[in-house]
Formats: C-alpha cells, structure tokens, sequence
C-alpha cells in the first residue's frame, strides 16, 4: 500500500490502487474491527468467570466465619450458663467443637479480671491445674513478663488443645 501510494504518476504500482490498496485497507480495517470486538467479547467472559468465582470465594468466607461464629457463641452460652467452668469442662465440651473450625489453631476463653481481683484470680488458675500460671504480657524485648498494673486484664484462661499452645495461657 505504501508504494502504491508513494509511486509516480503512471507507474504500475500507481495504477494498482483502486484494485489492490483500497481492497487491502479495507480488508484490514474489517480485520482490525473483528479483533477488537473478539477481544472485547473476551475481556468481558473473563470478568464474568472472575467476578462468579470472587464470589464463591466470598460465601465460603462467609460460611467460615458463620461457623466461627457460632463456635464462639456456643462458648460464650456455655460460660453465661454455668457457675464456673473448670479446664476439664471446657475441654470436654470444645470435644466435638473444634471439628467445625477448621484451620484454627486453638479455640481460647479469655476472660476480664478486674486489678483488685488479680492475685486472687492468679491463686484460683494455679489450684485449678495450672501451677505456674501469671497474668503475663510482652515487653519492648519481646519476652513475656508480669503484667503491669492497669484497670483489667484480659488473660487467656483456658485454652484448647491445650498441647502446643501452652504458652498462651496467661
């Protein structure tokens, strides 16, 4: 096409134009519309098959945390409704619990203690099978040490399994 164009007058490429070039550019221009409504139509099936699996991904999100959820508020009814709950009782009734929390590591009870009743919540965690137990918290260092003093504390106080997350009680 570009000879054709550049071409002297009276040429052979200069004669060609009308049946060669105009042929040519149009041919391609349909070509060039072809792939661009090609590419749209494809652009537009890969948002669709992106956006129905962001949400698939999202209502199996959700579902988890509806499970969690529920895990927690079974925890929570199982406190409301008993006078004080042992390590023993708490382990035996997160048993069949845990199952439906997949992916958790360990379902904990942190419970809010008051400073003025500290030591005596310290006293009662270590009589009730944790000998060493301490309201703890990570200094500057990163290493756990003795709360300081504050209004309440929020101790992991029972913690299940309890193999593996020893370290968190307190």
């Amino acid at each position: 096409t570009v000879f054709m164009i550049a071409a002297e007058r009276g040429s052979l490429w200069r004669k060609r134009l009308r049946t060669v070039a105009i042929p040519l550019c149009i041919a391609f221009s349909m070509v060039t519309g072809v792939y661009v409504q090609a590419s749209g139509w494809e652009l537009e099936r890969l948002g669709n098959a992106f956006h129905e699996k962001a949400q698939i991904m999202l209502q199996a999100v959700g579902s988890r945390f509806d499970s969690y959820r529920a895990v927690t508020q079974a925890i929570e009814r199982f406190f409301a409704s008993s006078v004080e709950v042992t390590p023993d009782e708490f382990r035996i009734f997160l048993t069949g619990v845990r199952e439906r929390t997949p992916g958790s590591q360990a379902l904990e009870w942190i419970a809010r203690v008051p400073n003025g009743k500290r030591r005596e919540f310290e006293t009662r965690m270590r009589e009730s099978g944790f000998p060493n137990f301490r309201i703890i918290e990570r200094n500057a260092d990163k290493m756990m040490v003795p709360a300081g003093d504050r209004s309440d504390y929020y101790p992991v106080t029972f913690v299940e399994p309890l193999a593996g997350n020893e370290r968190a009680v307190g």
